[in-house]
């Protein structure tokens, strides 16, 4: 993600555009959640890796373009305003998305907790009546055979999580589409084969 936005900051400055960096990395974020939201038991490391890259590259496409979009669409003047208020509605966004998605981990795990031990299972019925709450000693101190069900529902529940991402994301990359084809002011970018700053008359 961080060698992304690097990499997308350059090109915008360059280029002087973003809707074209938005709409890619929604629509990459949106596959590399789906490819997580794929993940099973079987799944390598080597794949899980490869899973985890392509959702970065997704996110560090949009982390820097948004900022820039909204900095372009106001006057200088009102520049600190609208920074300050981008930080503060994805601090808001990520806290409330923090907790929406951690209602449905725990919500997906109790139910399949529950299912798969209606009459309580000593520590993994503890679990289930506990609201989801789950640790890896937790899941250790179990006999082998509870271990691999309190497993398999926890990757299931996991899985529901990553559905629910993508499904934002993908609400993301539709909105992105309707942005405006908008050029970067001329003190926001670079032109290609210039390079340095803008001429002094210019600033």
């Amino acid at each position: 993600m961080l060698v992304t936005s690097a990499v997308t900051g350059q090109l915008m400055t360059r280029l002087g555009r973003y809707k074209v960096f938005t709409v890619v990395g929604t629509l990459v974020g949106t596959v590399g959640f789906w490819l997580l939201h794929t993940m099973s038991p079987a799944t390598t490391h080597l794949e899980s890796s490869a899973f985890m890259v392509v959702t970065g590259m997704g996110l560090g496409f949009v982390m820097p373009t948004l900022t820039v979009a909204v900095q372009n669409a106001v006057d200088r003047g009102d520049l600190g305003v609208a920074t300050t208020s981008v930080t503060f509605t994805r601090s808001l966004g990520s806290s409330i998305g923090v907790a929406v998605l951690g209602a449905i981990l725990t919500g997906q795990l109790t139910g399949r907790l529950a299912d798969a031990f209606p009459d309580g299972a000593g520590a993994a019925g503890g679990i289930a009546e506990s609201g989801g709450s789950i640790s890896p000693d937790a899941v250790a101190g179990l006999p082998a055979q509870v271990q691999s069900v309190v497993q398999a529902a926890l990757a299931s529940s996991i899985d529901a999580v990553f559905l629910a991402g993508a499904g934002v994301l993908c609400v993301a990359f539709l909105v992105a589409l309707t942005l405006p084809r908008a050029e970067l002011s001329e003190e926001a970018h670079v032109r290609v084969g210039e390079g340095g700053a803008p001429p002094v008359d210019e600033q």
